[in-house]
């Protein structure tokens, strides 16, 4: 319950937690707690899977061992939706590990059409940081109309020029500042 508090996430405790668990321990320990978590993923609380789930991704060295993750995370995503916040979020450090098939990053794109424009601030900051990956990777240049349609939604909601995603919102925007040659006068 302490890991739902928002003022704990960002405490010492919390970081000496993310210190001990992760940092200091062997990757084999990590990839332990990570084939656990995978197995269990329909019986792990959503809010402890958000932190341990994108940590464990974080601090595995060796993306090999983390290729079956893409079809499983996918898989999940469209089966619960208690589970998009921590796949969402796993999904940003797994990009930088293994860049995803063009099966599973429709996927994640129709997803993020969802999120983007989600009630949940913790969703929608979760999808601008995809996007800032998937840019960073140059994953959006092979899809022009997914990035033209992505772009007019975040110039369309004055939200998106507000804290707390204005930083996220610029942050992708100056990853490719060439992207918005896609958009049309019109747009």
């Amino acid at each position: 319950k302490i890991f739902g508090l928002n003022y704990f996430v960002r405490s010492d405790v919390y970081r000496k937690f993310i210190n001990v668990v992760f940092k200091k321990n062997s990757e084999d320990n990590i990839m332990q707690l990570l084939n656990l978590m995978i197995s269990n993923i329909h019986i792990i609380d959503p809010l402890l899977l958000n932190i341990l789930l994108p940590h464990s991704i974080r601090y595995i060295n060796h993306p090999e061992k983390l290729i079956s993750l893409w079809p499983l995370l996918t898989e999940w995503i469209l089966k619960k939706d208690l589970l998009v916040a921590p796949i969402l979020h796993s999904f940003i450090y797994l990009i930088d590990k293994i860049p995803p098939k063009l099966c599973y990053m429709a996927v994640l794109l129709d997803k993020m059409k969802s999120t983007i424009s989600s009630s949940d601030s913790k969703l929608v900051i979760y999808s601008l940081k995809i996007a800032i990956q998937l840019s960073k990777n140059n994953l959006l240049d092979k899809i022009n109309e997914v990035t033209t349609s992505f772009l007019r939604q975040l110039f369309a909601y004055q939200h998106f020029f507000e804290i707390p995603f204005s930083k996220y919102f610029y942050e992708f925007l100056n990853t490719k500042p060439s992207m918005i040659k896609y958009l049309s006068i019109e747009d």
